[in-house]
């Protein structure tokens, strides 16, 4: 019932953008599963005119393979502004809660986008080749500025029978108490990604660094969350938002296009707060373009913590109107 709700929701949106006579339009529907995980969404893209674009995005994401289920909802609305042909501007808020372990963040995300080109934007012949691909861009810089509030109720939390207790996060000692409704905490993630268009937009390749600024020592926050999530001795299993509290992360990607064909694939290490120890992510993905209205892409992901791997596969239909 929840997942159909979720669903219908970004349809309801993509109805009123409908609605609202856009010059053009898009619905992607996507699946994924795991071990013990599956989820559904959707998002609904639209150009509303004078250089202004809207997107929605609402998923739902169910963990029930282990001794910690989840059910996270995760919904984001994003507003888009083309200032120049080099500048594009965005502004959007995020929201995802799991309503079965009580973690919650919301709040909003700015960016920018640079793109250097090397020819003339009146050439547009130099500019977009038949797919519509970008072929007169040196480089794309792009700078994204989330700010999420993170609650985490411990009334779900909580150890039984346990009131305080001691840990170590960096060498600096904090306490953990059970004696208030919840914790918060501030994050601000700042993340820029450089991506260079080769061969005519034949292969791009890309890298990004993100680091993780908080208002107080989430090292308190981060280990109720590894508690958790936690299935044993030198066992850790990542949800959605276990995956957010992380310190730096590296990574990079490689996009390969011939044709109606897509191929993408990348990596990156992000390092957590608690256990203070790295995460690594690979992920490839197939994409195939029926003329200009209609995509298909499916995907694998896996992320490894301590030696334990979390391998996951996805699907996605594109729909252009």
């Amino acid at each position: 019932m929840r997942t159909r709700r979720t669903v219908s929701a970004t349809l309801l949106a993509v109805l009123l953008l409908l609605g609202g006579a856009l010059r053009s339009a898009s619905l992607e529907l996507r699946g994924s599963g795991g071990p013990g995980t599956w989820g559904v969404g959707a998002t609904a893209d639209g150009d509303i005119g004078r250089g202004w674009a809207a997107s929605i995005s609402d998923d739902f994401i169910a963990v029930t393979g282990t001794s910690a289920p989840s059910q996270t909802d995760m919904a984001s609305l994003d507003f888009t502004k083309v200032r120049s042909e080099s500048w594009q501007l965005k502004a959007g808020f995020d929201y995802c809660n799991d309503a079965v372990n009580q973690i919650l963040y919301v709040g909003p995300d700015l960016g920018a986008t640079y793109y250097r080109l090397s020819s003339s934007p009146k050439d547009s012949s130099a500019q977009e080749d038949e797919d519509g691909d970008d072929q007169g861009t040196l480089f794309t810089l792009t700078f994204d500025a989330p700010v999420h509030a993170y609650v985490v109720g411990l009334g779900a939390n909580s150890e039984a029978g346990v009131t305080k207790k001691t840990k170590t996060t960096n060498g600096v000692p904090y306490v953990i108490t059970d004696d208030a409704a919840d914790l918060d905490v501030t994050q601000f993630g700042p993340e820029l990604t450089l991506s260079l268009p080769l061969g005519a937009g034949a292969w791009t390749p890309s890298l990004s660094y993100a680091h993780d600024f908080y208002d107080k020592n989430p090292g308190e926050l981060a280990e109720l969350i590894t508690r958790r999530f936690q299935t044993g001795s030198g066992s850790f299993r990542m949800n959605t938002l276990t995956g957010e509290l992380f310190s730096d992360t590296v990574g990079g990607a490689l996009r390969l296009k011939r044709g109606a064909w897509t191929l993408s694939g990348g990596f990156s290490a992000s390092e957590l707060l608690s256990p203070v120890v790295w995460m690594t992510t690979g992920e490839a993905s197939l994409e195939w373009a029926i003329g200009a209205k209609v995509r298909f892409k499916a995907g694998w992901d896996d992320s490894c913590v301590e030696g334990e791997s979390t391998p996951g596969y996805n699907g996605a239909l594109t729909v252009t109107f």
